[in-house]
């Protein structure tokens, strides 16, 4: 029901936004359409805080994607103050809000008071939940790069490295989240030559896997090729570490566009492996 009331509201409200009347002939943005509903959550809402609850956490999380992270942090603290009056602390409802809080307070760079709310909730979330729900690997990934960006590298890297094994065992080695920790983990493992040859095992078992699951030019097999492609390069093993990077490349080039996240770091990899190789005219094509 609250699900239904959620998406009701957020579709309704927003398609009334562009009624003629309103727009005046003129094209109106998204951040309109959602400034619009957000605007009428309290009159849409009253007396049924837990609609309320899950509508504000929704629009707070949208308006975060949408790089509004004021209006995302009032409409989440709002989403959270709600949850813990209906259900408590640790309730499924406010754990997840505090986990969009975290990944929140991170993007702002407000690290002290990211880690204590990660603390606390990551301790909260495997008590309620356990180590291997979605909810308690996503706080732990949340919390590993809260625990990075303080310099805590080692026990990010514990952190991480249990994060994706969790994710591994949850939802296999395909998983976009799982892929995420193992982008996570490499980041950090690669920078700890005692780590480096677990790290490269790893890698190479799942690109294995992902060439027979997914194909050699799916982007998520890609991905996984420059992430070893790049771990070989740091140890100057230019050979193995070129055709990886190369296929990477190009692969995601003809796939993703110029443009996309993905692209750019297989392209800072494989410029930096032609110049290490001496091959500068070919690395200043790119």
């Amino acid at each position: 029901e609250t699900a239904k009331a959620v998406r009701d509201y957020l579709v309704i409200d927003m398609l009334s936004a562009v009624k003629p009347e309103l727009a005046r002939g003129r094209k109106i943005t998204v951040e309109e359409v959602l400034d619009h509903a957000a605007a009428r959550i309290d009159e849409a809402f009253r007396n049924q805080p837990a609609n309320e609850a899950s509508i504000r956490a929704t629009v707070g999380q949208v308006y975060f994607s949408l790089g509004r992270f004021d209006v995302a942090e009032d409409q989440m603290r709002q989403a959270e103050a709600l949850f813990m009056d209906l259900f408590g602390e640790d309730h499924v409802e406010t754990l997840r809000v505090r986990c969009q809080l975290i990944h929140l307070l991170t993007s702002l760079g407000r690290f002290e008071e990211a880690d204590g709310l990660s603390t606390d909730t990551l301790r909260r979330c495997r008590n309620v939940l356990g180590m291997d729900h979605e909810l308690s690997l996503e706080v732990a990934f949340h919390y590993a790069n809260v625990l990075e960006s303080r310099w805590r590298m080692a026990e990010a890297a514990q952190l991480a490295a249990e994060t994706l094994e969790g994710r591994r065992r949850l939802h296999g080695d395909q998983h976009s989240a799982t892929l995420a920790s193992l982008d996570q983990w490499a980041s950090l493992a690669k920078r700890d030559p005692g780590q480096r040859a677990e790290l490269e095992a790893l890698l190479r078992e799942m690109l294995n896997g992902a060439r027979q699951t997914l194909g050699e030019n799916h982007p998520q097999t890609l991905g996984i090729m420059t992430n070893l492609g790049s771990v070989l390069r740091d140890q100057r093993r230019f050979e193995e570490a070129e055709p990886l990077l190369r296929l990477a490349y190009e692969g995601l080039r003809t796939n993703l566009g110029e443009e996309h996240p993905t692209l750019v770091v297989a392209m800072r990899n494989w410029g930096l492996l032609l110049r290490e190789m001496n091959r500068i005219d070919e690395s200043a094509e790119i």
